[in-house]
């Protein structure tokens, strides 16, 4: 039980959640609106998840080692490293699941003729690594980060189906540098394909990273005892929990303004299911954790906001159920 606490099993039911959500519900449907279909096999496709989920619980565990004084003074109940396994055990549990999660990243590359995808997850790796070690300790450096690779999860799907996607037409295996060129000669219908996949998920990649970032900023208001004890510079200590809350509002203003305009084009295209889910079950409630924010003075106030703002990753990513609703 404390192994997957330490691993955050939630979090990574949730990755696994929405890498097969973002392929099945959003992807496929897109391709078999025009005769397609996908293309990496089911197999393969569980490879990349696993090595999704090997490669983020290795980094929640580093990040647990390297935050472990911290977390004795901000989180007491949710101290694994130090408690219940020794640094060495975490140092060893982490190398294990990160390397693993790149041999298979190496293995989904080769399956689909580019070795050189799997330095996403080599690249991911150090990067989770260097977060916990220093990135997190800087000002706005480490939830821009976290925020980045979040916004990742969705966009590896489509990342890794897409030479698959492409060379199914030109009948040839590509390499990162020719494929700018190969776009150029797709037929016009087929570039409005590929397209649409980007914009799709990009959307959702875009809407993960603006919540993980809001999400991460009102992370470190919650944590700013311990983190202010071990000199870290984070947002709420560096410029004061006041700046803090108005730099996370701005953010989720600029979310909620961005769904605005996606309702209002939904509406625009009378889409009305899509409209009334994304008010109802993300904008409303974006808007109330808004609210919450602004209100919150302390640790459980602002881990309440967090976690509101978990559950409408979930919903949010749960709007492809209803797009392949549409789409059928």
């Amino acid at each position: 039980m404390h192994f997957l606490k330490l691993i955050r099993i939630q979090n990574l039911l949730l990755i696994a959640f929405t890498q097969i959500v973002i392929r099945y519900f959003l992807i496929q449907p897109i391709l078999q609106s025009a005769s397609l279909d996908l293309l990496f096999t089911v197999s393969e496709f569980s490879v990349l998840v696993l090595s999704t989920i090997l490669i983020a619980a290795g980094g929640y565990i580093i990040n647990d080692y390297f935050d472990s004084g911290i977390d004795a003074i901000n989180k007491p109940d949710k101290l694994y490293v130090g408690k219940y396994y020794s640094p060495k055990q975490a140092l060893t549990f982490h190398t294990v699941f990160s390397v693993l999660g790149i041999i298979l990243g190496l293995y989904v590359g080769a399956k689909v003729g580019m070795y050189k995808l799997a330095v996403i997850q080599a690249i991911t790796v150090g990067l989770l690594w260097y977060y916990s070690a220093e990135f997190k300790r800087q000002f706005l450096i480490g939830n821009i980060l976290i925020a980045l690779l979040t916004a990742l999860v969705p966009l590896l799907v489509l990342i890794f189906e897409m030479p698959l996607f492409i060379s199914n037409f030109r009948k040839t295996i590509i390499d990162n540098e020719e494929t700018f060129l190969l776009y150029k000669q797709i037929p016009l219908g087929m570039m409005q394909n590929i397209n649409a996949l980007w914009t799709f998920v990009g959307a959702f990649a875009l809407f993960a990273f603006l919540l993980t970032f809001i999400r991460e900023v009102v992370k470190d208001m919650q944590d700013v005892l311990g983190d202010k004890a071990f000199g870290r510079r984070t947002l709420p200590i560096k410029l004061g929990i006041k700046s803090a809350k108005v730099v996370a509002s701005g953010f989720i203003l600029i979310t909620l303004a961005a769904l605005a305009a996606l309702i209002y084009k939904q509406i625009g295209v009378v889409d009305y299911f899509s409209s009334i889910y994304t008010l109802v079950f993300v904008e409303v409630p974006l808007s109330i954790v808004l609210v919450m924010l602004i209100n919150a003075t302390s640790e459980k106030q602002f881990a309440r906001v967090s976690l509101m703002l978990k559950v409408l990753m979930f919903t949010g990513i749960c709007y492809c159920f209803l797009f392949y609703w549409l789409m059928h």
